[in-house]
């Protein structure tokens, strides 16, 4: 599986580069499938239809609107619904399994560990990726169902959609800054000066704070982890 990123401001056109990747997979003794390659254009979330531009399309290959990435749904205008609808189907399914394992007398703790394990990890599964773009309809859906999970007696944590977020996301960038060799190590940005005549405000990271002109860029793991006075 291979993915291609070309920002809309660079040197190399996707036209330009779309060819090299194919003569790099035929050198390799490697076929592209051009009927699974997929093409999407990432665009604001209020963007109007009528002003955008959209750059021509690859010859033979289809332009969709969303895409699975990793198990997650990513759309054009970087909105999750289609995500979020996806994840809370699967989960009310799984209702169903710890629905029969308490008539066969499971105890709620370990109702609990069973619920961790298939509905938990599933709704918070890369959450740092698109949690912070989620809507505030959103994610009161999913704080709605995390309510019925404990109103059911199938988990004993009260946690809300936006403590999961914030919870997954402190745990990557420690990671990310407590290693060099980490792969998101690189995305960081500069170390702060040491010295300074300011008196500014203290954040729990060495880091400069980046300036942003979109609210959606602030909305981004690594600046929701900047930004944030937690």
């Amino acid at each position: 599986d291979t993915n291609l990123l070309a920002p809309r401001c660079t040197g190399v056109s996707l036209e330009e580069e779309y060819p090299n990747v194919k003569r790099w997979a035929a050198t390799n003794k490697m076929i592209i499938n051009s009927i699974k390659t997929k093409e999407i254009v990432f665009r604001r979330p209020n963007l109007r239809s009528s002003s955008l531009l959209l750059p021509p399309p690859l010859a033979g290959i289809e332009r969709i609107k969303q895409a699975k990435l990793l198990g997650v749904i990513i759309s054009e205008n970087l909105k999750f619904k289609e995500h979020v609808d996806q994840v809370l189907r699967t989960c009310n399914q799984r209702l169903y399994l710890l629905k029969k394992l308490r008539a066969q007398g499971l105890l709620s703790h370990q109702l609990n560990t069973v619920c961790v394990a298939i509905i938990i990890i599933r709704l918070t599964y890369a959450i740092s990726s698109w949690g912070g773009f989620c809507t505030v309809a959103d994610a009161n859906r999913i704080d709605s169902f995390l309510r019925r999970l404990v109103k059911y007696g199938y988990s004993c944590s009260n946690t809300a959609f936006n403590t999961y977020l914030k919870l997954a996301d402190q745990k990557l960038f420690r990671k990310m800054g407590a290693s060099e060799q980490h792969c998101l190590n690189q995305i960081l940005p500069a170390l702060k000066a040491e010295t300074s005549t300011y008196v500014l405000r203290k954040r729990k990271h060495p880091y400069v704070l980046p300036v942003f002109r979109y609210e959606l860029f602030k909305k981004s793991f690594l600046m929701r982890c900047l930004y944030s006075s937690d």
